[in-house]
């Protein structure tokens, strides 16, 4: 697709799989003229199991004043997305484009094997993220091997990689900073893991410029799962009202949200996330026509100061 000028519609360029075990290869998006379209300018995306999004081309395109595209994570403005949902993407080229007036010039995620410089990006930020690391995450059943790879996506090689894991027993690291951007957990036992890798160019090592490095991670959970009880009469309750209890399993640091459906069907929150996994729930002013349902939240967070995706559960309960 050559020379043409998309403005003011849902989406701008769009180069995607969508069939499992479909290909995109070889498609060429330049010289077009990409503005003030609802979701990002130009979009390289595969959608589906098995299917392959590679050798494309993103080159020599005007792309300013679009929109965010939250479907893979670009939740800020952005002029071109390179994003695999499934499995990754590879060795697609992104040169020589002029972006302008978004927040990210270059939003990648499931993407490796980048060909990504020579482009003029005034944005606040020019690539994001600064490593990504592609592998499975969320679910994962017990006994599986699990393999992670990480890349800086405007520099694939010359770097070094840290991994860490943290897990009920603590964190450790795996790997210290060597060039094997690759690292496998195998045989993985029932439990929640969040995976670390840090990057630094081997400068930078030298300088022990800790500062410096990039970071990415990912969390996995194996034979996870949550449960909520109603519990009996205790001391100290409000009289006929009821107390909800949940337990999670095989979970990481898990903090507790309650949410209470009423006769009239509003839903009230216990408040803001927290350790705590009690809720004590006042009867209703007017007997319900139906029993009133109890659906209680765990999310999953990632110890401070690492970042990683929420893991929700839910459980639901009639008292």
């Amino acid at each position: 697709m050559s020379g043409n000028t998309v403005s003011h519609d849902v989406a701008g360029i769009v180069v995607a799989t969508d069939v499992p075990g479909s290909l995109a290869e070889g498609n060429v998006v330049s010289h077009n003229v990409v503005s003030d379209n609802f979701i990002a300018g130009i979009v390289l995306h595969s959608n589906a199991p098995g299917d392959m999004l590679m050798k494309n081309a993103v080159t020599d395109n005007t792309v300013a004043g679009n929109g965010a595209d939250g479907e893979v994570g670009a939740f800020q403005t952005t002029g071109i997305v390179e994003a695999g949902a499934v499995a990754p993407v590879t060795d697609n080229t992104i040169t020589g484009n002029h972006v302008s007036d978004e927040t990210l010039g270059i939003y990648v995620t499931g993407a490796l094997a980048n060909h990504i410089s020579g482009n003029i990006l005034d944005t606040p930020v020019s690539v994001a993220p600064s490593l990504e690391m592609v592998g499975q995450g969320g679910n994962v059943a017990a006994g599986k091997t699990v393999v992670y790879t990480v890349e800086n996506p405007t520099a694939p090689t010359g770097l070094l990689y840290q991994y860490w894991v943290d897990s009920a027993a603590g964190w450790r690291m795996v790997q210290n900073y060597l060039p094997d951007n690759v690292y496998a957990m195998k045989d993985v036992a029932a439990g929640s893991y969040q995976v670390v890798a840090y990057s630094l160019t081997p400068a930078a090592l030298k300088a022990r410029a800790w500062h410096d490095a990039a970071s990415a991670s990912h969390i996995i959970n194996v034979g996870s799962s949550v449960s909520l009880a109603v519990m009996g009469a205790m001391s100290g309750m409000t009289a006929n009202s009821t107390t909800v209890q949940a337990a999670a399993k095989n979970l990481l640091h898990p903090v507790y949200q309650f949410w209470w459906q009423g006769p009239n069907g509003q839903w009230t929150a216990s408040g803001n996330y927290s350790t705590d996994n009690m809720m004590d729930i006042l009867p209703p002013t007017v007997a319900p026509p139906r029993p009133a349902r109890m659906l209680w939240w765990l999310t999953l967070r990632a110890p401070t100061p690492r970042k990683a995706p929420l893991m929700r559960y839910s459980a639901s309960r009639c008292p």
